[in-house]
């Protein structure tokens, strides 16, 4: 029996729109899609975050963030990113992953693109849809860090005590959640 059968339940994709890609199953802390070998994202030591291979998602390099950057922004906002997202921006700032479609709230959706991971004030920035009055409707403590094909953004919530994820409907203004952490959002990113 293959292993993900062994250690977890499959979430079957479904097609929806958007440009994404559809087709593969994930389970737990693995990642299974046609054409590349399992893609196993493992702990560290107690602390560390997990070491997730980017590229494996279809995410080019590519990155102006700097320590200085995530600083800036972090300071402007008021709050600490998760080091697995940092992660993610200092490889590729403004990415649009080609396997990114998760399920949430019995949906399915996808990412679009995160948004610059940048303290300027201006569209598409994390500072633009963070500040006060950006986004109507967006509670305190809920970060956008990008949107998908609907145009929902996906967002940090600060205001747990674990970081988790969630999709926020700027329609009715409704979050979903969808995320323990970002390394649990990530792990069920599939095609």
């Amino acid at each position: 029996m293959p292993l993900c059968e062994q250690l977890a339940f499959f979430v079957p994709a479904v097609p929806l729109y958007g440009g994404c890609a559809w087709g593969t199953f994930a389970c737990a802390g693995l990642l299974v899609h046609p054409g590349k070998k399992a893609l196993q994202m493992e702990k560290m030591a107690p602390g560390e975050s997990m070491k997730i291979d980017w590229s494996s998602f279809g995410i080019e390099q590519g990155s102006s963030v700097t320590n200085d950057t995530i600083s800036q922004t972090q300071k402007l906002l008021g709050i600490n990113f998760p080091s697995s997202y940092l992660d993610l921006v200092i490889y590729s700032d403004k990415s649009s992953p080609e396997i990114s479609s998760f399920p949430y709230d019995e949906n399915e959706s996808c990412i679009s693109e995160f948004f610059e991971f940048s303290p300027d004030i201006r569209p598409y920035t994390i500072a633009w849809y963070a500040r006060a009055g950006g986004t109507a409707g967006l509670p305190a403590g809920i970060v956008p860090i990008a949107r998908d094909a609907s145009d929902y953004l996906v967002c940090f919530n600060f205001n747990k005590p674990s970081i988790t994820v969630e999709i926020f409907d700027p329609n009715s203004s409704s979050l979903y959640f969808v995320a323990n952490s970002f390394e649990e959002f990530v792990g069920l990113w599939t095609e």
